[in-house]
C-alpha cells in the first residue's frame, strides 16, 4: 500500500518531469533576450517545486503566478523570433496546466498517478506540436486531455478495473465513513476495511508502531486489533495476547500498535478520491467543472458526498462537520438543528438550476408565457408545490436533491434540501478579505425570511421583490442559511459581537472552509483540537478545492501577435471584392 502514501507522489513527479522534459537544455534558444527569458522560466519553476508540499498553500499560489507569467512572456518572445522553441514552451504549459488544477494537483501526491500524469503530457504536448495546436487554450482542457485518461489507464493496472459509477459511489462514501466515525464497521459485503484496504486498494491503515515507553496517551490511540479480518472463534488451546503488543521481552511489551488522533485509524487520499469521483458518470458530467473548480460547484460536489457519509446520523453532526470549527450558529439556528430528524432519503440528486426557475422565484415581471413554464419547472424540481400529487407527490417528498443556483438569481448560490428534515440554502465565497459585518449581513438577507413578508405598497419595488426566503420555507422543513466562506482571518472580540449581531439568531457563518492549516480556538482542550484536525483533513480531502489564483492587474495576451501578409498592391484582380450593403440609419414614421 506504499504505493497510496501522498507524501512520495510530489517528489516522483518533479523527479520524472525533469527528466522526461527537459525544456530548458543547452540546445535552446540562441537570442540573448530568449536566453535570459528561459533563465528567468527555469527559476521559476524551480521555486513552484522547492514550495510544492501536500497542501497549497499561498507559497505555492504565488510561485505558480509567477510562472505562469514568465511563461507567456517566453511565447510571445519566442513568437518574435519564428517560434523556434515553441516544442519546449508547450509542454511547460502543459506542466503549468497540471500543476495549477486542483485536482490534477491532489493526483500527483500518488506515485503511479504522478508517473502516469508525466507519461500523458509527453504525449499530448508531442500531439500538439505535431498538430500545431495552441498551447495558450489548453488550461481549460487539462481534465479531458490528462486526468480523465490518467485516470482510466490507472483502474486498468489495479483492483479498480471493474467498478462502475455507482461502485465508486459507494466506495468514496465507505471509505469517508471510516475515516470520520470512529470504530465504524460497514455492513455491506465487500466493503470492509480490509477489503478497502487490500482488495480495492482504497482506504488507507494509519497503525504504526512505537516503543512502549514513547507511548503518549494524549497523541496516540492503542490499535486493539491489526488485523481486521474478522477473527476465528478462539479455541481451548488457544491464548490471546493483546494485539496490540507486537513484541514482548519476559512478557514486558517493547512496541505498541497505534495511530495519531489528529489522523485517524483509517484515511482516504485525495488522489484516490479525485480517481473514484472521475470514475462516476452517473454524479458528475464530463463538463460539470469546467475551468477548474469554482467555488461554489466544489461545494455542491462537496455537499453530495457528506449527505451521502452522514445518512441515517443526525443533522447536527453533518452540519458541525460541514462548518466547524470556525463559525458562528444562531441560537435559533441551533435549535432547528437539534430538534431535526436524522438525515433519511430514498434518493439524492445533484442538479444545475435553469434560468427559468430563477425567473419565477426573483421577479413578477416574468412574461405569462415564461411564468407558466417557470412554475411547471419549480412544481418539478422543488417538491414542494401543490400540483404535484399523488404517488409522484408522495415519491418525490422522500427524494433529497442538491441544486445550484444560476448566476442570474441573487440568492443562495447552493441549497441542499432533505425533505421532512431541513434545508440549508449556501451563500459561497471565496474572496481574499475578511468580510464586514454589513456585508456578512446582505449576503444573508436574500436567504431569510423578513419579520414582514407581506409586499411592499410601492407596485415596481413589490415587482422586483426577492421572495426566494418563502419558497425555501414553503419547501416544509426547517430552513437555516449559511454563508461559507473559504478563508480565515483572525477577529478580535469586538469584532466577533459585530459579526454574531449581522448573523442573527437564524443563520450560519462558517469560513476557513479551505485552509490548508487550521487555526484551532484556543478553548479547545487538545482531545477536541485532534479532532479538528483530523476532520478538517478529512474535508479539504472530500472539498477538493485550492484557492481560485488572483486575476492579473496588468493585460492578458490570449492571441498574437499576428504579422498579417502584405496585400498584393500590383495586381488588384487577387485582392478580391467586397460589395457593399446598404445601411438605414434611421427610420421614418413615413417609411414605416
Amino acid at each position: 500500500l506504499t504505493i497510496l502514501n501522498a507524501s512520495r507522489g510530489g517528489y516522483l513527479y518533479w523527479k520524472y518531469r525533469s527528466r522526461v522534459f527537459e525544456p530548458f537544455s543547452q540546445e535552446g534558444p540562441q537570442n540573448a533576450e530568449l536566453v535570459t527569458k528561459f533563465n528567468a522560466l527555469r527559476r521559476a519553476v524551480d521555486a513552484v517545486c522547492a514550495v510544492w508540499s501536500a497542501e497549497p498553500d499561498e507559497q505555492r499560489v504565488n510561485a505558480l503566478s509567477a510562472r505562469d507569467a514568465l511563461l507567456w512572456e517566453a511565447f510571445e518572445l519566442d513568437y518574435k523570433s519564428e517560434g523556434k522553441c515553441r516544442s519546449r514552451l508547450i509542454g511547460e504549459a502543459i506542466f503549468a496546466a497540471v500543476e495549477s488544477d486542483g485536482e490534477c494537483a491532489l493526483a500527483l501526491g500518488n506515485s503511479r498517478l504522478a508517473a502516469l500524469i508525466v507519461a500523458q503530457c509527453r504525449q499530448v504536448a508531442e500531439q500538439m506540436v505535431t498538430y500545431q495546436l495552441c498551447a495558450r487554450a489548453f488550461a481549460t482542457n487539462v481534465r479531458h486531455d490528462v486526468l480523465q485518461p490518467v485516470v482510466k489507464f490507472f483502474r486498468r493496472l489495479n483492483a479498480l478495473q471493474a467498478i462502475k459509477g455507482d461502485d465508486a459511489c459507494t466506495l468514496i462514501v465507505e471509505s469517508f465513513r471510516y475515516a470520520i466515525f470512529d470504530g465504524y464497521a460497514s455492513t455491506k459485503r465487500g466493503y470492509g476495511a480490509n477489503d478497502l484496504m487490500t482488495r480495492r486498494g482504497v482506504l488507507v491503515d494509519n497503525s504504526n508502531v512505537v516503543e512502549y515507553d514513547k507511548f503518549d496517551k494524549e497523541a496516540y490511540v492503542e490499535v486493539t486489533h491489526l488485523s481486521v479480518v474478522p477473527e476465528a472463534p478462539p479455541t481451548a488451546v488457544s491464548i490471546r495476547t493483546p494485539a496490540s503488543r507486537v513484541h514482548c521481552v519476559d512478557d514486558i511489551p517493547t512496541h505498541i500498535a497505534c495511530y495519531r488522533k489528529d489522523l485517524g485509524r483509517f484515511s482516504i487520499s485525495p488522489a484516490m478520491v479525485v480517481v473514484l469521483s472521475n470514475s462516476m458518470p452517473s454524479a458528475f458530467e464530463e463538463t460539470f467543472s469546467n475551468i477548474g473548480d469554482v467555488f461554489e460547484r466544489a461545494v455542491a460536489k462537496f455537499l453530495y458526498f457528506a449527505t451521502l457519509v452522514f445518512f441515517g446520523r443526525p443533522v447536527g453532526e453533518l452540519v458541525n462537520f460541514i462548518a466547524a470549527p470556525l463559525a458562528i450558529i444562531g441560537s435559533h439556528a441551533q435549535a432547528a438543528l437539534d430538534s431535526a430528524r436524522c438525515i433519511g432519503f430514498d434518493s439524492l440528486e445533484l442538479r444545475i438550476s435553469g434560468s427559468l426557475n430563477a425567473d419565477h422565484l426573483v421577479s413578477e415581471k416574468t412574461s405569462k408565457g415564461n411564468r407558466y413554464k417557470a412554475e411547471k419547472q419549480f412544481a418539478k424540481l422543488w417538491r414542494g408545490n401543490a400540483a404535484v400529487r399523488g404517488r409522484a407527490r408522495a415519491h418525490h417528498q422522500h427524494c433529497a436533491w442538491i441544486e445550484i443556483s444560476p448566476p442570474s438569481l441573487p440568492s443562495a448560490d447552493v441549497v441542499l434540501h432533505i425533505p421532512g428534515v431541513i434545508t440549508l440554502p449556501f451563500q459561497c465565497k471565496d474572496v481574499g478579505q475578511l468580510y464586514e459585518a454589513e456585508q456578512i449581513r446582505n449576503a444573508l438577507s436574500s436567504m431569510r425570511r423578513t419579520e414582514a413578508p407581506e409586499a411592499p405598497k410601492d407596485p415596481l419595488e413589490a415587482a422586483s421583490m426577492n421572495r426566494f426566503a418563502e419558497k425555501l420555507h414553503a419547501l416544509g422543513a426547517p430552513v437555516v442559511p449559511v454563508l461559507y466562506m473559504s478563508r480565515a482571518w483572525y477577529i478580535s472580540s469586538d469584532m466577533i459581537k459585530e459579526r454574531m449581531t449581522a448573523v442573527g439568531e437564524d443563520c450560519i457563518w462558517a469560513f476557513g472552509i479551505v485552509e490548508p492549516q487550521l487555526r484551532i480556538p484556543s478553548h479547545y482542550n487538545i482531545s477536541d483540537a485532534q479532532r479538528c484536525k483530523r476532520h478538517h483533513r478529512v474535508r479539504r480531502s472530500m472539498l477538493l478545492f485550492d484557492f481560485k489564483r488572483e486575476a492579473s492587474e496588468e493585460v492578458d495576451v490570449v492571441a498574437g501577435p499576428y504579422k498579417p501578409p502584405l496585400l498584393v498592391e500590383s495586381d488588384p484582380a487577387h485582392r478580391g471584392s467586397f460589395p457593399m450593403l446598404e445601411i438605414v440609419s434611421q427610420a421614418t414614421e413615413q417609411q414605416e
